[in-house]
């Protein structure tokens, strides 16, 4: 997944829960990029199985991307926070930067980190 492709997600999530829409028009705002931006993102999201159309100008995300982004989420905080605390990085350069690390590295990595941030917190068994 590249960073543009996380942060449209990322972005649509937070305006939206698990069983409701969002609103293409709604997302292009918090994005601040146009209608046709998003709905180029959203044709190459959808390709993927990242997201569904509800109807026209409604998109859904599917619990697959829900469950992908918690993994994301839990690496960019961590990514973040040890930029924050041992770099001294800016919270918002801190959170940009996580994202564009998380997206560089390889899927193999990135789930090894996800097993290893999760034994670490407890919540793998």
């Amino acid at each position: 997944m590249t960073a543009s492709e996380l942060r449209y997600l990322l972005a649509a999530r937070s305006l939206g829960d698990e069983k409701s829409s969002v609103r293409l028009t709604d997302l292009a705002d918090k994005m601040r990029v146009t209608k046709v931006s998003v709905y180029r993102m959203c044709e190459r999201l959808k390709e993927q199985g990242l997201i569904r159309q509800e109807e026209r100008g409604h998109i859904f995300l599917p619990q697959k991307c829900l469950a992908l982004l918690e993994e994301y989420t839990l690496c960019i905080r961590f990514i973040s926070g040890a930029l924050e605390n041992c770099c001294h990085t800016p919270k918002n350069t801190a959170y940009f930067e996580a994202v564009n690390t998380i997206c560089a590295v390889g899927d193999f990595s990135r789930a090894a980190l996800v097993k290893y941030l999760k034994r670490k917190n407890g919540t793998l068994s």
